[in-house]
């Protein structure tokens, strides 16, 4: 009797632990189905930032098919005129690697507020141009807000997004960066049509608003800020490197067009165009010297000791040449070279656009779920075919 009564003991006592682990186990699968969900907080987060990196890069396209009306209302050449998005894509070359310092130094909040400030100025500078420095310097100051708000949109999605969340957050970012360049002729078409030029930016000016009421109280901190210091040494030589680069290579564009026309100055652009180049070359290895033996450096550029990563780095920045390199060419070739218009200059990239709209989350997915190579592969042959048939 008493032995039946211990084994009914030890029963319930087992019995009792057991449910107790799978009450455990159930909570613990509750935190985590509930950890790896997306919250609120950061679908609005990722659209506050996102809608400023969006609006910044479609701007640098959708100014290219208003090229030949600029060209005509502050009389301005076509070397002139693409300052531009030149000069627009320097500054965000220049800003872009200081977000490491920005976020190490100031909260998002604070990095968020002066990314939109920034846009919604340039926006009202440009909506208000009076005549072409006015308008450069609006570009400039969008650049400037868009060179903070695209960093700081992915390093939101990596801080603070669950980790089976990534990829296909990601590829939300990944299709702002895709998709816009090649929307922003078909938009610029649009609007230029049918109204003035500078109501584009009185346009995009209400999701500027939009992103200023929904950010701040959105973003949140999540790692604490530090006594972050800067050399202004490594911030010289990236833009002294980066300024003469882009300067040698317009030299070297007028070289090309003074042989074609047999212009006797082309001699003159050459040596000049050499000249900045090997200035850049030397600013940017005083850039890679200084960067290697300081101890919190601008850009940690030890990365590209991976094989791996300096051959997807590689891929990445020829599929971006090649995407803004068409957003430039096509519009301003259709207009100029075959007399289309302004409307149809930008629907001609509007089904690629479209297209990439719909392809990047999916491709995030994909890549949570089957690893990178795969889509990668995928999408390369996709970019050869559709080269292979322009011949």
């Amino acid at each position: 009797m008493v032995a039946q009564q211990s084994r009914a003991k030890k029963g319930k006592a087992g019995n009792g632990r057991k449910s107790m682990s799978q009450s455990i186990a159930r909570n613990d699968n509750t935190a985590t189905q509930d950890d790896e969900n997306i919250s609120i907080n950061l679908i609005l987060a990722i659209l506050s930032t996102g809608i400023m990196a969006f609006i910044g890069i479609l701007t640098e396209t959708l100014t290219n098919v208003l090229f030949p009306g600029l060209m005509a209302e502050f009389h301005v050449d076509t070397s002139t005129v693409q300052w531009l998005t030149t000069g627009y894509l320097l500054t965000v070359a220049l800003v872009t690697p200081l977000s490491s310092y920005f976020k190490r130094k100031l909260k998002l909040r604070t990095i968020f507020l002066t990314a939109i400030v920034l846009c919604i100025t340039g926006c009202l500078m440009a909506a208000c141009t009076l005549n072409f420095p006015m308008l450069m310097t609006a570009r400039i100051l969008q650049g400037a807000g868009t060179g903070i708000a695209l960093p700081l949109m992915f390093n939101i999605i990596l801080e603070q997004s669950p980790k089976s969340k990534i990829g296909m957050l990601m590829g939300v970012g990944g299709m702002v960066v895709a998709v816009a360049p090649a929307l922003g002729p078909t938009v610029g078409g649009l609007v230029g049509t049918f109204m003035p030029w500078r109501w584009i930016f009185v346009i995009l000016l209400p999701f500027l608003f939009v992103s200023l009421v929904c950010g701040p109280k959105t973003i949140h901190q999540v790692t604490p800020t530090e006594e972050a210091h800067i050399n202004p040494l490594h911030v010289l030589c990236l833009a002294v490197g980066f300024v003469r680069f882009v300067f040698a290579l317009d030299r070297g564009g007028s070289a090309v067009t003074a042989v074609s026309n047999g212009d006797t100055s082309a001699t003159t652009q050459c040596v000049i165009a050499v000249v900045l180049l090997l200035i850049a070359m030397a600013a940017l290895l005083v850039f890679a010297w200084v960067s290697h033996r300081a101890f919190s450096p601008l850009v940690r550029l030890t990365v590209l000791r991976s094989v791996k990563f300096r051959w997807h780095l590689l891929a990445y920045v020829l599929l971006q040449f090649v995407t803004i390199g068409y957003g430039y060419m096509i519009p301003n070739a259709s207009q100029l070279g075959f007399g289309a218009s302004v409307l149809a200059a930008g629907v001609v990239l509007l089904p690629g656009a479209l297209l990439g709209a719909a392809s990047a989350p999916v491709s995030g997915s994909l890549l949570d779920k089957f690893g990178p190579v795969r889509p990668m592969f995928t999408a390369m042959l996709a970019d050869l075919r559709a080269f292979a048939s322009k011949r």
